[in-house]
């Protein structure tokens, strides 16, 4: 069943924009479910649809969830293809393997789920920043103790990731004619030297090193002349290690004269390995063959939104690879080994 959930699961479009897509398959995956005599509920959160199930959100004390939405992909992409155990498409590791998972716990673990005071979570916006998941953990568990987020982890746990900066810089000039460039001043030529000054900041990121991307540049409105704006955004990315208001300091003040803006920032996922709630969920991995152990991942997750409530909180899921790809896959091999450790977590869990 897994692997035709899947499939079906990856022809749903579910580009993060497009909610109406995403609605669908979320419709689908609540049909599945009550097929199984499972009831799951759609809500809104912020204009976003998501499917929940299990206990009711205000009893809840763990979450388990993962997200439908994808990042933009050619048409082709939204059709699976298996060669072996490897099946391709686009979300086929990210997430929608662990959701199809999910969909395969009969009602006998829903209903232990129910009795141990989890929840389930499917949402659609975790591409774009997870802003539902955000305000499901801010404002509507006020029991949560506990949070498993499910992403492609080669059967590992990842307990740590990095925090995320979000920056827009903005320079100014003076407009002239292209011909006469000493009469203006150039926002363009302004901007670059800040990037440069900026990326400077890291001339060896590193997988584990806070890093400072310029993503996007913008400027000028005629070839003739010379740009009186110009702007840049970057995505900084932040060792839990290290003082993220040290970093923002230093990028202030070579960033000038242009202006700086911070468009989102959120905290680094740094759960202590040592939480009794961990320590459950690694047992259960071991009873699931994964691997047991803890490691530092440098991407982020809607993980990061339970560290606002100081909760533990771990990443873990199948193997796959070539995320955001053309190419991206996922082991079919490894969707029962992360079964078999939720039917454990969940089965086993000391609240």
């Amino acid at each position: 069943m897994t692997d035709r959930v899947l499939k079906k699961l990856i022809t749903f479009q579910t580009v993060t924009f497009d909610i109406e897509k995403n609605l669908h398959a979320l419709v689908f995956l609540q049909k599945t479910l009550k097929k199984k005599h499972i009831i799951a509920t759609i809500i809104e959160i912020r204009g976003r649809p998501m499917l929940i199930w299990g206990v009711q959100p205000n009893n809840a004390v763990a979450i388990i969830m993962a997200h439908i939405d994808v990042v933009p992909a050619k048409r082709e992409q939204f059709h699976s293809h298996v060669v072996g155990n490897i099946l391709s498409g686009r979300g086929a590791a990210d997430t929608k393997a662990a959701i199809a998972v999910l969909a395969s716990l009969g009602k006998k673990h829903v209903q232990t789920a129910i009795n141990h005071n989890t929840i389930f979570c499917v949402t659609t916006d975790e591409e774009i920043g997870g802003d539902s998941a955000k305000q499901l953990i801010l404002k509507k568990l006020p029991l949560l103790k506990f949070g498993i987020f499910l992403e492609p982890t080669n059967l590992s746990v990842v307990h740590c990731s990095k925090g995320i900066i979000q920056l827009e810089l903005r320079a100014k000039g003076v407009p002239a004619h292209g011909s006469r460039p000493w009469e203006g001043k150039n926002a363009i030529m302004q901007l670059i030297r800040a990037i440069e000054r900026m990326t400077d900041l890291n001339q060896s990121p590193s997988d584990t090193s806070s890093t400072i991307t310029c993503t996007k540049i913008e400027g000028g409105e005629a070839i003739n002349q010379v740009p009186s704006m110009a702007g840049a955004f970057f995505d900084v990315r932040i060792d839990p290690q290290d003082d993220w208001q040290k970093l923002l300091e230093k990028i202030r003040s070579v960033a000038l004269p242009c202006d700086l803006h911070v468009i989102k920032q959120e905290p680094a996922l740094n759960t202590d390995p040592k939480n009794q709630h961990v320590e459950q969920f690694l047992k259960a991995v071991g009873v699931g063959g994964g691997k047991p152990e803890l490691r530092f991942e440098p991407g982020a997750s809607d993980a990061r939104h339970c560290m606002q409530r100081n909760i533990p909180a771990v990443v873990f899921g199948p193997t796959g690879g070539n995320l955001h790809g053309n190419t991206e896959w996922v082991d079919l091999t490894s969707l029962e080994p992360v079964r078999k450790t939720l039917i454990a977590f969940i089965t086993n869990r000391v609240q």
